[in-house]
């Protein structure tokens, strides 16, 4: 059967590498390697996604902004002082994200799929990355990617 539309997702539409994709983060190799461990031998597990475990150091930019968006504005991008506390280009885009996350803060729910306006900067990065029309409403954003697999699975 056709899809009813080119923009939507569904089994004929999706990446069919996705269908058939397995999901080993804590597999064979996980196994293998606390296996490895356990006799002895040193191993450095890459495979969850934590870069500070393997030596990475923080990118402070990300963690000011942030900081910024939890906040009360009064204390953060309203304040007159900010700009001795904070980078431009980080107050610049935390209040471009406080605004699209809304009066209820970053502790509230949101859309399932994320924060429109979010979703609209993956697309624009996506678009121009790949030269290739993402739609804000095709996408997903998740809290790692053990959940967007769930998600998706």
């Amino acid at each position: 059967p056709k899809p009813d539309s080119d923009h939507s997702w569904n089994k004929h539409t999706m990446s069919q590498n996705l269908r058939r994709m397995q999901y080993a983060v804590r597999g064979e190799v996980v196994i293998r390697a606390d296996a490895l461990a356990a006799e002895g031998k040193k191993i450095i597990y890459t495979n969850i996604g934590n870069p500070h475990a393997v030596g990475q150091k923080p990118l402070t930019y990300y963690r000011q902004v942030l900081a910024l968006c939890d906040l009360p504005a009064e204390c953060g991008v309203e304040n007159s002082q900010i700009a001795s506390a904070f980078p431009a280009d980080v107050v610049e885009r935390a209040i471009e994200m406080r605004k699209a996350i809304g009066p209820a803060g970053t502790g509230a729910y949101t859309n399932s799929q994320g924060i429109m306006d979010f979703r609209k900067d993956v697309a624009n990065f996506i678009t121009m990355r790949d030269q290739h029309v993402a739609i804000p409403s095709n996408i997903f954003l998740a809290n790692g990617a053990s959940h967007a697999i769930e998600q998706v699975l």
